[in-house]
């Protein structure tokens, strides 16, 4: 009889010991997907950056933009002045205005673009924290939970001892 209840104990033991390994081969993965998850976030913040770069770019060439369309005015300007009889020089002069008002009623869809690209980054970010911090709850439970089975352990040994002894 003693005999089946060390076989007893020596099969809780293994199957703790099973147990603890499944729980380190979890929190080998968690790590691995949480490591992932970083070399994400660092390719979506180049992404990012490189969006803020071509937003950069395209301000500049809305400048550059507004630097020609009041050029272009002043041309016109000129021409008015110049060419007031000719109606078919107005016409033409008239069809260049409304070309560079159909540009610039695109900027707006531009800025809403950014606007939005923005936003979508700052919810992958607080998506982060959140996973981050959930990560960091279960490893904590992990632990607490390793830390339990390593006192019952160290119970099970002690009480084997004590049934060697008898």
């Amino acid at each position: 009889m003693g005999e089946n209840i060390l076989q007893q104990i020596l099969n809780e033991l293994s199957s703790l010991r099973d147990g603890q390994q499944n729980m380190e081969r979890t929190l080998s993965e968690v790590k691995e997907e949480q490591q992932s998850m970083r070399h994400t976030l660092s390719e979506v913040k180049d992404e990012q950056q490189s969006m803020r770069h071509t937003l950069s770019e395209v301000k500049e060439e809305q400048q550059s933009m507004r630097h020609t369309l009041s050029e272009v005015k002043e041309e016109q300007q000129s021409m008015r002045h110049t060419l007031s009889e000719l109606k078919v020089e107005q016409q033409t002069t008239n069809q260049r205005l409304h070309q560079i008002e159909a540009l610039v009623v695109d900027i707006p869809l531009i800025r809403q673009a950014a606007l939005e690209t923005l936003e979508i980054s700052k919810r992958l970010d607080a998506g982060q924290a959140s996973f981050e911090r959930k990560v960091t709850a279960e490893l904590n439970t992990h632990s607490f939970g390793i830390d339990i089975l390593n006192r019952e352990q160290l119970n099970l040994k002690t009480e084997i001892e004590k049934l060697k002894r008898k």
